[in-house]
């Protein structure tokens, strides 16, 4: 027998909806073959295959489980149609004399799943971030090449900033907001983007890298670096925030000379 179910009936639009595939088999089986599942206005991954045993009343399967992540794009249903899967069963071989291509003898197997309705609301009327960013965790970090207290005029540092966020893609990510600084130039590189699975489905990462030259020396403040997102937990605005960072700048000993 299969089941079919979703982490949840009610989402936000563009949050993550994950659905969870099981066959359960107490008998051997050739191979399985499934419906192809294209859902409009959804972008749509594999998470994970497991297999597994599992003892249900006190009888033994075999458990096959899928497991997909899905984003809808657009309010309203989304609709998961029944899904079919053949799975033909092994049974004894035939009399090799009398069948020399060695036929088995077995049934095909014909399981669906049962059809699922998830309720996909609007963005919240109570966001002010710039993009929408439904998740469940949401976290920057940064790292430096150097201690920014060592800084001199003329000499780059490299800052590697990561924003990860659980039950996004890398690619729903946006670009980092990094603000002019009077006396600092920066030459950033191309931004890197990448998914990861997890217990909890996708965990979306974007990693900007960029040199930092100082240009004078002193005190320099490298401002805050913020992104608003929102909390599918909690139901609320949360912002990671990279506080603001002072540096102080040495002179350069070739510029003295």
């Amino acid at each position: 027998f299969i089941e079919a179910s979703v982490s949840s009936d009610k989402v936000s639009v563009q949050e993550q909806v994950i659905l969870t595939v099981q066959l359960f088999t107490s008998v051997n089986l050739r191979s399985i073959n499934s419906d192809e599942l294209e859902l409009e206005d959804t972008l749509q991954l594999e998470l994970s295959e497991l297999r597994y045993q599992k003892r249900i009343n006190g009888k033994p399967y075999a458990v096959i489980e899928v497991k997909y992540a899905r984003f809808p794009q657009t309010s309203g249903t989304l609709h998961i149609p029944s899904l079919t899967y053949t799975a033909p069963t092994k049974g004894r071989v035939r009399d090799p004399w009398s069948d020399p291509f060695g036929t088995q003898t077995g049934e095909l197997k014909r399981l669906k799943t049962k059809a699922l309705d998830v309720e996909v609301l609007p963005a919240s009327s109570a966001y002010t971030g710039q993009h929408w960013l439904p998740s469940s965790k949401l976290a920057l970090e940064q790292e430096w090449s150097n201690d920014p207290s060592t800084f001199k005029v003329g000499e780059p540092i490299t800052r590697v900033i990561t924003l990860t966020a659980e039950g996004l893609t890398g690619a729903q990510l946006p670009p980092l907001d990094l603000p002019d600084v009077e006396g600092i130039k920066y030459y950033p590189d191309q931004a890197q983007t990448q998914d990861q699975t997890s217990e909890n489905g996708l965990i979306g990462i974007r990693t900007e890298t960029l040199a930092l030259v100082p240009m004078k020396s002193g005190k320099v403040t490298l401002p805050e670096i913020s992104v608003s997102w929102w909390d599918t937990q909690a139901k609320r605005q949360r912002i990671a925030t990279l506080p603001a960072t002072q540096i102080q700048v040495a002179p350069s000993p070739v510029m003295q000379q």
